[in-house]
């Protein structure tokens, strides 16, 4: 139970502290959430359009299809552009976060005295704070 306790523990101080790094970005966040958000009310209206196509231009001929062909073609248009701002947004936000951490990494190793600093496996703490922080 203790293990479960402390798993957990690790698990919210880590995502705690990089949402924490995120949050620097708040508009960034809520600008991509929101398009995808909205990318994914339009992706779900799609097919009811559809639907509505088949039942009253197809089946019943009670409509025509220019409206609905056109309400189509600007849902993909729409479609297009909220997944390109979530995607150009998403990845500045990532950008900024890799920035901020490779920041305090680089802050934390200036915060070493001298002696400490030769003791270190210089080329491996580069190799590996480059990699994680990419990772996260």
């Amino acid at each position: 139970m203790t293990a479960s306790r402390d798993d957990a523990a690790h698990t919210a101080g880590w995502l705690r502290r990089l949402s924490g790094y995120v949050w620097r970005y708040r508009r960034n966040v809520i600008v991509a959430f929101g398009a995808a958000l909205l990318g994914t009310l339009v992706t779900t209206a799609t097919p009811l359009i559809e639907r509505r196509v088949i039942d009253r231009v197809v089946v019943a001929r009670t409509g025509s299809l220019t409206p609905y062909a056109v309400i189509l073609v600007l849902a993909g248009l729409l479609r297009f552009g909220l997944g390109f701002l979530r995607r150009y947004v998403g990845g500045r936000l990532a950008l900024d976060v890799q920035y901020d951490l490779r920041d305090d990494v680089f802050r934390s190793l200036q915060r070493l005295d001298g002696a400490a600093q030769d003791h270190l496996p210089t080329g491996q703490v580069v190799s590996r704070a480059s990699s994680d922080i990419t990772l996260v």
